[in-house]
Parts: structure tokens; C-alpha cells; sequence
């Protein structure tokens, strides 16, 4: 927001909020911690922190949010933001190279090779992929498409299972993309063994050349599903649709008559 000294920047960190202010005359007049909360949306402002405070010292105040107590979301935009400044690309790039999140890691690993640092490459330990955690924990995701790196870990499992966060399945689509070289490679029996929330989908049944009955059918042949778990499937989607709980009553009402 502008003010009459000058701009005003706030990035929300968990303790508090950084308000960096730049006078008129693009000097820096100081940043203030205040009391407040992260959220995505502030702290994805971080990444344009440097080219939105500029002035002497404001990399130094991004350079803050690189550190442990923040939140790892914090922490990947101020690496972003660290990485466009040539002074201060690699300092970030070695800190964030034993950060404690994974995500974070992989990220600092793209922006290694981009930015010509190919002897750092090696710091980055080949971390599994979390991109499911990162999804669910970092940004809040009420449902996850495809989700096959869950399988790897069951902690993974665990969180989705707590939370209730759904499956997207699609057989078809999964295998015509190369994630799969079949249908039975599908984790989908491990899914529905921990007692994960799935739903089946044709995904794009035009690119693909499936139907969503074509899906239940190719499920219950390959992994000798029954009844009651496909019935399930539509019961769960239902649960995860993004519509007014009326309009989930009236399709709960309509399966229950159909079946």
C-alpha cells in the first residue's frame, strides 16, 4: 500500500508480520515485526519481496525468511526471491540444500542446474517424492489427482487417511501417460487396504478413449473389486465434490435409489 513516506511491503510469517517500509527516496526506513498469521497467499508475496521493497537492506529481511521457524511455503518464496539476486543466489542455495523439508530441497535443486551452480547439484540428497505431503500440508489440498507417490510412503497414506483427503483415480489415463506400464501396476488395492478415500475417474475421456463406466469396469476386473467397494467409489465421490451439501443430498438420495 502506498503511504505518504513512501511503499509499504507486509509478508505474513508464523511470527508475525514483516513490514518493510521504503521511503520516497528508495532509502530503507526500517521493518517492524508484527503480530499475525501465514497464510499462502502472503507468504507467495515473499517472492517478489527484492523487486518490491528494493533499497539498501532488503535483501537481508528476505533473506530472514529463509530461516527454520518459518513455514516451509515461507521459506520456498524467499528462496525464490534469494535466487534472483546473483550476490545472493548460492548463499541461499547452500542453506536451502539442508533445509528439513523435502519439498523445499527439490525445489532448491531445479533452481541449482538453472542457475549454472552444477557443483552444487550433488548437496541435494535424492529425496522421494512429496509432492502429495507438500500438497496437503503446505497448501491445504481437499483432494489429490492421481496421487501414485503416495504409495511410497505410508506416512503419506496415514495423512490422507486422517484428513480424508481423496484419490483421484484414473486406470486408463495413468498407463496412456507412461506413469504405469499397466493397469495392475496401479496402487490401487495398497489405497484402498489403508483405508484411503478413492474415487474413480476417466479423467479426459476424449483424450484417453475411456468412459467412467469403462473405469468401473476395468477396476473390477483387474483387482476382483466388488460390489459394495465399487458402489463406494461413487459414494465417495459424492462426498468429494465440490458442491452445496443440498446438492450432495439429492445425488446421495438418487444412488441409494439406483442401487
Amino acid at each position: 500500500m502506498r503511504s505518504a513516506i513512501g511503499y509499504v511491503l507486509a509478508l505474513q510469517t508464523p511470527r508475525g508480520e514483516i513490514a518493510w517500509e521504503r521511503r520516497a527516496d528508495g532509502r530503507p526506513a526500517g521493518y517492524a515485526l508484527l503480530t499475525g498469521c501465514s497464510s499462502i497467499y502472503q507468504s507467495l508475496r515473499c517472492a517478489v519481496a527484492l523487486a518490491a521493497c528494493g533499497g539498501e537492506g532488503s535483501v537481508d529481511i528476505v533473506a530472514q525468511l529463509q530461516g527454520p521457524a518459518e513455514n516451509p511455503l515461507v521459506r520456498m518464496a524467499a528462496l525464490e526471491a534469494l535466487c534472483a539476486s546473483a550476490a545472493r543466489s548460492r548463499t541461499a542455495l547452500e542453506l536451502a540444500a539442508v533445509d528439513g523439508a523435502a519439498a523445499v530441497r527439490r525445489r532448491a535443486a531445479a533452481l541449482a542446474v538453472g542457475a549454472g551452480h552444477d557443483d552444487l547439484v550433488s548437496r541435494f540428497a535424492a529425496d522421494p517424492d512429496e509432492s502429495v505431503r507438500a500438497a496437503v500440508e503446505l497448501l491445504g489440498a481437499e483432494r489429490i489427482g492421481h496421487g501414485l507417490a503416495a504409495a511410497q510412503d505410508p506416512a503419506v497414506l496415514a495423512l490422507l487417511r486422517e484428513r480424508g483427503v481423496p484419490l483421484e483415480v484414473s486406470l486408463t489415463s495413468n498407463v496412456a501417460t507412461g506413469a504405469l506400464a499397466q493397469v495392475s501396476d496401479h496402487p490401487l488395492p495398497r489405497f484402498l487396504d489403508e483405508g484411503v478415500c478413492v474415487t474413480l475417474n476417466s479423467d479426459d475421456p476424449g483424450l484417453f478413449g475411456t468412459t467412467l463406466e469403462q473405469e468401473f469396469r476395468l477396476a473390477a476386473e483387474t483387482f476382483g473389486l466388488s460390489r459394495e467397494q465399487l458402489e463406494g467409489f461413487t459414494a465417495n465421490a459424492i462426498h468429494a465434490a465440490f458442491l452445496a451439501e443440498a446438492e450432495k443430498s439429492e445425488l446421495r438420495k438418487a444412488l441409494q435409489a439406483a442401487l
